[in-house]
């Protein structure tokens, strides 16, 4: 009576008022299948998104934009906010306009993704799923255009591209005491208050924004590439200066948008504000919730406000369930117990009355040997033989099956084996794990601030072929790379760990495997790819444009050989005038100054990288260059074109390669520095060490091979089946089963039972059975003692 039993109750015409109720109640075992198993997005989620209020303002027009521009900008100096101003707000809405395009594009592919549901869920399940899809989305745009925007940033400065305002790098007339000025290039740099000074050429020195008193011809020229406060000087609240405008754009926080005294100061400085026909301080922005800089919005994709909405109702019709299953448990009914209570008490009885009749009737027939019995033996062992032969098929349901149980199912009963998964959607996070291991040189001193800055050297060297003056921006495009791909390879597995894996039912370990290595694999090629689209992108923006660039000296000006200085006499006045054009950067043959490649012509120029030890030849009085070349390492176009087709072999031990390259590079490179000279730094530096066992790159593997691998030795993944089959699972197992119908017990007792019944029915019906026969035989003999009589009653009328 205190028994409980379970039963499955099917449930139709579902609402979503009777499925909360049932959900309360029953949410282990409530099944309800949807008639459509993937729905679209846009059928039931609405988004509504808010960009910055700056995107949508005045400050973002031409009108606006053309009100700031100043013909000689540059005039100005490198702090002053005229310099920049035109270029930031040009690209502030450069940027508002992609961000646009982006959460556009973002947007329709929220509403064409599928949601698949197999099961109907609840409400909370749901949103939840919705509201991660929607942010994967949104991370994945934001950090794509990070990771881009991170990338350019670092090209420019890795190869030190020179901005056309004069905010990194200034030309100057250095005064020749035996020759006409000598045409210099000196980077822009701020000495602060405390601390060491921060030049363009190694640095990102950043100051707030000033309208500056117009700097005349004859103040000394450092006031135009010095990040100085000059005085009389007015700050630009929210703004700032910097090595380029987007740079100084980055950094801003807009403050003197959202105030009209700082507008007001605008006008002042900015004289074609004045002449135009819009109220401008109308159009100031209101509301500010955050003090946060222009970079902290381009992570959000400039999206001040992303609101989701998920429609339950709409997502409850599309499922389209028509019934749900549960299984009820209960204790048996009071009135079913009684029942039960008798019926084996009344079987135990029959069963006990048959048997001891069966067992004395077969002791009788022994003893006695009775011929008035008839014992068929061969119909009792067909009966046996029936009774044992007969098979049937069953399903099988195994409750909370364990891994262990049901890997055991599985070897025997891998055909019909089903075991649902409660959790149908399981996160990639709960049971994959991605540690990415990158080429070794990314985790050596070579690309840290430190080492980079053992390359740049203190003071300019004649040769301005040399590989030393380029090597530190070539380590530097290499640190660059080597954050890049970290960055890059962290970003796309978090994004592609918040992704889910559909499993209706549980998978076994090696289609769990197979399916996991395919879409990992996958994983691995799309992130690379998109790595190297970055690459190809900037690349092909720096062959379109060729921007000028310069090496990175750590102080004092560089003369550089692609200017070209023209002195132009004015007939009436006699007074001259400088102009300066710059020469198609190309590549030189070795201890010449021949041209033997443009790079505006062929992006592929490079030539051997060498280094240059001048001497002093006492006999003949002159100056003696030795040239030494370095194994491995090219002179390209750029320090990236130089980088990626170099190789790192230089760098390797002496072990591996059989070279003193190494120890020589550390030679050379001494030489050139002072510095190093007397504190030993190069001391610190170490050779990279080949292990063929863990490494896929050889010594001797281009630089652009690493690359376009996304600098990834090996993806070190995880893949845990044990954690996916308790994500998964699965509150049951089912499986078909052929059994015999009878055990050995059953037989017996189906025997004593069918010889008993068939006793007791004979015993209980022969008696009926005679009488009815006897009832039957007496009619009839009544029957034809009737008609005979009759008949000679006839033959007796017809004698007379």
């Amino acid at each position: 009576m205190m028994q409980t039993e379970s039963s499955t109750v099917t449930e139709s015409n579902i609402t979503p008022v009777k499925f909360k109720e049932l959900y309360s109640k029953y949410n282990k075992t409530l099944s309800c299948p949807c008639s459509s198993t993937s729905i679209s997005y846009k059928n039931f989620v609405t988004n509504t998104i808010k960009l910055h209020p700056v995107c949508s303002s005045r400050f973002v027009s031409q009108e606006w934009i053309h009100a700031l521009y100043s013909l000689n900008a540059s005039r100005y100096g490198a702090s002053d906010f005229r310099t920049t101003a035109s270029s930031q707000f040009e690209i502030l809405s450069s940027f508002c306009s992609l961000a646009q395009d982006i959460v556009n594009h973002t947007e329709n592919d929220v509403d064409s993704n599928e949601f698949v549901t197999i099961y109907l869920l609840p409400d909370t399940q749901v949103e939840y799923e919705v509201n991660g899809t929607v942010k994967s989305f949104k991370n994945s745009a934001s950090a794509r255009m990070i990771m881009f925007l991170d990338y350019f940033r670092s090209t420019i400065q890795g190869n030190y591209l020179i901005s056309a305002l004069n905010t990194n790098l200034i030309v100057t007339l250095t005064p020749h005491f035996m020759a006409d000025p000598i045409p210099t290039i000196d980077s822009t740099y701020y000495i602060p208050a405390f601390g060491y000074l921060l030049d363009c050429s190694t640095d990102n020195p950043i100051i707030a924004a000033t309208l500056n008193p117009v700097i005349n011809e004859s103040d000394p020229v450092y006031l135009r590439f010095n990040f100085a406060y000059l005085p009389n000087s007015k700050i630009v609240s929210g703004f700032f200066a910097g090595c380029t405008p987007l740079e100084a754009l980055l950094r801003s926080t807009f403050d003197c948008l959202y105030e009209i005294e700082c507008l007001e100061l605008l006008f002042d400085y900015f004289p074609s504000l004045n002449h135009s026909h819009i109220i401008w301080t109308n159009s100031i922005l209101t509301s500010k919730q955050q003090n946060l800089s222009f970079n902290d919005y381009l992570n959000e994709l400039l999206i001040e406000e992303w609101s989701t909405q998920t429609n339950y109702l709409k997502y409850f019709d599309q499922c389209n369930s028509s019934f749900c299953t549960y299984t009820k448990t209960q204790r048996a009914e009071f009135i079913y117990a009684i029942t039960l209570f008798i019926s084996l008490y009344g079987g135990l009885v029959m069963i006990l009355r048959l048997a001891a009749s069966f067992i004395v009737n077969i002791y009788l027939k022994i003893r006695h040997r009775l011929r008035n019995i008839n014992f068929n033996f061969g119909s009792i062992i067909i009966l046996v033989l029936f009774t044992t032969l007969s098979t049937q098929t069953v399903t099988r349901t195994i409750s909370n099956p364990s891994l262990s149980t049901y890997k055991d199912l599985q070897i025997l009963q891998c055909t019909t084996l089903n075991c649902p998964c409660s959790t149908q959607a399981i996160s990639y996070r709960s049971f994959v794990l991605l540690s990415p291991i990158l080429h070794q040189v990314c985790s050596s001193i070579f690309i840290t601030d430190e080492g980079i800055s053992l390359w740049i050297f203190d003071r300019f060297y004649q040769y301005n072929d040399d590989w030393r003056m380029w090597a530190s921006s070539q380590f530097q495009v290499l640190s660059d790379l080597c954050h890049l791909a970290n960055k890059t390879s962290h970003d796309a597995i978090d994004r592609f760990l918040t992704q889910f894996f559909i499993a209706s039912t549980v998978f076994n370990e090696t289609d769990f495997d197979t399916q996991l290595n395919v879409t990992l694999e996958q994983f691995y090629k799309s992130t690379i790819f998109y790595f190297n689209l970055q690459n190809d992108l900037v690349r092909l923006f720096i062959q379109i444009d060729q921007p000028y660039m310069r090496p990175a000296v750590r102080h004092g000006g560089v003369r550089s050989t692609n200017l070209i200085m023209n002195d132009i006499e004015n007939d009436k006045s006699n007074q001259h005038s400088v102009t300066l054009s710059f020469n198609l950067h190309g590549i030189r043959e070795i201890n010449s100054t021949s041209i033997i490649c443009v790079c505006a012509t062929n992006p592929d120029c490079q030539t051997t990288a060498v280094v240059y030890d001048t001497i002093y030849d006492v006999i003949y009085n002159n100056n003696i260059s030795l040239i030494h070349k370095i194994p491995g390492f090219i002179r390209g176009c750029l320090s990236s074109d130089s980088l990626v087709g170099s190789t790192l072999q230089c760098l390797y031990s002496e072990s591996n390669l059989n070279s003193d390259c190494f120890a020589n590079l550390l030679t050379h490179t001494s030489n050139m520095h002072l510095r190093l000279k007397l504190d030993g730094s190069m001391r610190d530096l170490h050779p990279l060490v080949y292990d063929s066992e863990w490494s896929r790159f050889p010594p001797n593997t281009l630089i652009s091979t690493i690359i376009r691998e996304m600098m990834v030795e090996q993806w070190n993944q995880s893949v845990s089946y044990t954690k996916f089959y308790e994500s998964c699972a699965p509150i049951y197992c089912t499986y078909h089963q052929k059994i015999r119908t009878k055990t050995i017990v059953k037989i017996f007792i189906t025997l004593l039972s069918t010889i008993g019944g068939l006793a007791v029915s004979l015993r209980f019906i022969t008696p009926y059975f005679v009488k009815l026969l006897f009832k039957l035989w007496t009619m009839i003999r009544k029957r034809k003692q009737k008609q005979q009589k009759q008949q000679e009653h006839q033959e007796h009328q017809g004698n007379h």
